[in-house]
């Protein structure tokens, strides 16, 4: 229910984005209370047990709520487009992959790095967010506050436990690099924090390049059909939508285009869950959705460099609606596998 919560929450941190003053003051609020609901969530799951839906929901929050704060940073100019396909080109190949790895029984387990890159990229979400809502020169006071608190709280935890508390030390670490940063000026200050969000992204990802593939080797013969559309699409959507970020499109266009890649996010955990048990979509039903809205954001690039930048609007909700109607397809094709017996003895109780 917590992580559920924190999923509905979200669309209200994109509205409240797009209204200045107060309105990005609320967005920041609520940003912040999201973030702090992940904790929550993993407090009751230790202390009431875990459930299957909410294992899985809950690193797709994550994900999600990575696409509806950075989405609207780089459409509203604070960050440059091309981190948005760095970015989640990413996070969707490597649902791809992990995907092809699980047909093939390759379980390739979550690193330390992996779940730091989780945090570099909430932590980076804030400070872009903080940056925007007070001003270049309203920011000295917050990062001084962060790095103050956090080289005390890492030299603290070292006298007291004589280890070094790793999330604190990057903390202390990464708040430096934002005071070391701060004279460059707030675009290019902005820049720096995205890319160091980046580097732990795809440092990350070096184990599912190289020892997965391996592995992948090794218990087949090669790639699928339906594991090369996966890959082809986790290529070529950030592409089309950064894209579309370039020709600035509206706002309201803009939200489409933040639906589409949340969904496929959580479409794409949850056919990771379908893989465990060799139930996955087929390459025709996958490709029909994926590259399908691919094609109608493609069109949309084409046509507004034709001239008829009206119908835009048009191809993208369109590409939604593909989105929508795939989506709800796989969910319910595949509902058994996300609710668990316990979930199921509650939901009859």
């Amino acid at each position: 229910m917590v992580t559920f919560a924190r999923v509905f929450a979200m669309p209200l941190v994109v509205y409240f984005f797009y209204q200045p003053g107060a309105g990005q003051a609320i967005a920041l609020a609520l940003g912040i209370l999201v973030g702090a609901t992940d904790f929550v969530d993993g407090w009751l799951a230790r202390r009431q047990g875990p459930t299957l839906l909410g294992g899985l929901i809950d690193p797709i929050a994550d994900k999600v709520f990575v696409a509806v704060v950075y989405m609207p940073f780089a459409h509203a100019g604070y960050v440059p487009r091309w981190t948005i396909a760095a970015l989640f080109t990413r996070e969707l190949l490597i649902t791809a992959l992990r995907t092809a790895y699980l047909l093939r029984g390759v379980n390739m387990k979550t690193s330390y790095l992996g779940k730091l890159k989780t945090w570099f990229q909430m932590q980076g979400a804030g400070m872009i967010f903080t940056w925007i809502l007070v001003g270049h020169e309203g920011m000295w006071i917050p990062i001084v506050v962060m790095t103050a608190l956090s080289v005390t709280g890492t030299l603290v935890h070292f006298a007291i436990k004589r280890t070094l508390w790793r999330g604190m030390l990057m903390w202390a670490m990464t708040s430096l690099l934002f005071l070391a940063i701060y004279d460059w000026g707030q675009y290019a200050a902005l820049t720096a924090t995205v890319v160091l969000v980046l580097i732990p992204t795809w440092l990350s990802a070096a184990d599912y390049f190289i020892g997965g593939i391996r592995q992948l080797r090794l218990a087949s013969q090669g790639l699928l059909a339906a594991d090369r559309v996966r890959i082809a699409a986790s290529l070529a959507l950030p592409a089309a939508i950064t894209w579309l970020l370039y020709l600035d499109v509206h706002v309201t266009s803009a939200w489409g285009l933040v639906f589409i890649l949340s969904s496929e996010l959580a479409i794409g955990g949850l056919d990771n869950l379908l893989a465990a048990h060799a139930a996955t979509a087929s390459a025709k039903n996958w490709g029909a959705r994926t590259l399908g809205s691919v094609a109608l954001l493609a069109a949309a690039i084409a046509l507004h460099y034709a001239g008829t930048p009206g119908a835009t609007p048009w191809l993208i909700w369109s590409a939604v609606g593909i989105t929508i109607a795939g989506g709800t397809f796989e969910f319910a094709r595949g509902a058994d596998y996300y609710l668990d017996k316990r979930v199921r003895a509650a939901a009859m109780r």
